[in-house]
């Protein structure tokens, strides 16, 4: 049973947070893993995902000239194809894009000189993200490849799903969730911003108490919290840094402006 001993959490929408929970090469992260990727994917019962493999979340460059991407958590389930799991908070408009290339990536990684195009595997790409992007209605949206005239599906090689977290918060606080979503209780986890809830969400579900714990022991750990912390700051850093150029390229054009004819 978790213990209540008072602490200030870490907040799981942090990716290194992410990564901790669920991406870390533990028994315990891989069993979370595991269930989050059936619930999320709707696996049924008796079909349900026994093993993953967590992988390296860095995709190396082809060539030179080629866009480095780092993933937030990659792992391979036997049997079934790559998984890419990605939680972005802000929304740079690009979301669709930068998703496809990810799994593209995933998709032309797979092969080495000799082998043959058989035996490409299922890629699927699942964003949480924290902001709505899609102008639908539902909270989460699955695109796969189809014949346009005839709607006839295209073998099942490739998934790209978007979960809208604050779709699901409107819905969920107005009755709107069904009793059965089983990804109801990972986004109500996710986005949970009240210290206070974490014990009763652990007694809700087993999964969820193995969460809970995980979270609670990240929160205890000073070199987890110095991580968290230097994560948030490179984002700061990197906004910071944009900001700055932004402002020399417009000081450098308006000098080249007013510069008097000679």
């Amino acid at each position: 049973m978790v213990r209540q001993t008072p602490f200030n959490w870490l907040k799981p929408k942090n990716d290194f947070v992410l990564k901790l929970i669920l991406g870390s090469e533990n028994d315990q992260s891989k069993e979370l893993l595991l269930a989050f990727l059936n619930d999320f994917l709707y696996v049924p019962a008796l079909q349900s995902f026994t093993s993953v493999e967590i992988l390296n979340p860095i995709i190396n460059k082809q060539s030179i000239y080629d866009k480095g991407s780092i993933l937030d958590i990659k792992a391979k389930v036997p049997g079934y194809g790559y998984i890419n799991i990605e939680m972005p908070l802000t929304n740079h408009n690009n979301m669709h894009k930068r998703s496809l290339y990810y799994a593209s990536k995933l998709i032309g990684n797979q092969l080495f000189v000799s082998d043959e195009y058989t035996k490409v595997e299922r890629v699927v790409a699942n964003n949480l993200l924290d902001f709505p992007f899609f102008s639908s209605t539902p909270y989460h949206s699955c695109f796969r490849l189809m014949e346009e005239r005839l709607h006839e599906p295209f073998p099942d090689l490739l998934q790209l799903h978007f979960t809208e977290m604050p779709k699901f918060i409107r819905q969920d606080q107005a009755g709107k969730i069904p009793v059965n979503d089983r990804k109801a209780k990972w986004i109500r986890f996710f986005t949970n911003e009240d210290d206070t809830r974490g014990f009763e969400m652990a007694k809700q579900d087993p999964v969820m108490e193995k969460m809970v714990e995980s979270l609670r022991v990240a929160s205890l750990d000073p070199e987890a919290m110095i991580m968290k912390t230097q994560s948030e700051i490179k984002v700061e850093e990197c906004l910071n840094f944009f900001f700055t150029l932004f402002l020399l390229l417009i000081i450098d054009v308006s000098e080249l402006l007013i510069q008097p004819d000679i």
